[in-house]
């Protein structure tokens, strides 16, 4: 007994949002077939690659929105900690601060990813994040030991 199949396949890619899809026809005479490689393919055009590390988080196979949900998920509570002469600390959140995940940076990366898959699979947090720099300087305004009036003068300070 012998089975023959016809396969037909479109692949669409969008390079406006990076994603790209692959749609698979067949017409089987005889027996079945597996829609592993569409998925496989689908996988490639719109996920990470293995082995994909952002921050410290295995970001491999995750969509875009995903890998920043992740990321986010583990830098949500991230704290920058100042510590001042006078032995006072002040702790503020990175969010307050300013710092927020860039998708514009995570897109960079999945593009280099998926136009070189010999690229680095390892990044860090500086690689996807942005800084509005002036809600920064508002929020550092905010602090006690950072405004003038609570500022010592320096003494014997020249610039070398």
């Amino acid at each position: 007994m012998t089975a023959t199949a016809v396969i037909h396949g479109e692949i669409t890619h969008d390079k406006k949002t990076q994603t790209g899809s692959y749609r698979l026809n067949s017409n089987c005479g005889f027996g079945t077939h597996s829609a592993g490689n569409c998925y496989s393919l689908e996988l490639q055009k719109n996920h990470f690659l293995e082995g994909m590390q952002i921050a410290e988080v295995d970001c491999s196979y995750l969509t875009i929105d995903s890998a920043m949900e992740k990321v986010a998920e583990k830098y949500r509570e991230q704290k920058c900690k100042f510590t001042f002469s006078t032995g006072q600390t002040q702790e503020v959140s990175l969010g307050k601060l300013g710092v927020k995940l860039d998708e514009t940076k995570f897109l960079k990366i999945f593009n280099e990813q998926h136009e070189n898959r010999e690229a680095k699979r390892e990044y860090n947090i500086e690689d996807v994040i942005s800084v509005d720099r002036k809600l920064l300087e508002v929020e550092l305004r905010r602090i006690p030991q950072l405004q003038e009036q609570n500022m010592r003068k320096p003494r014997n300070a020249r610039v070398a």
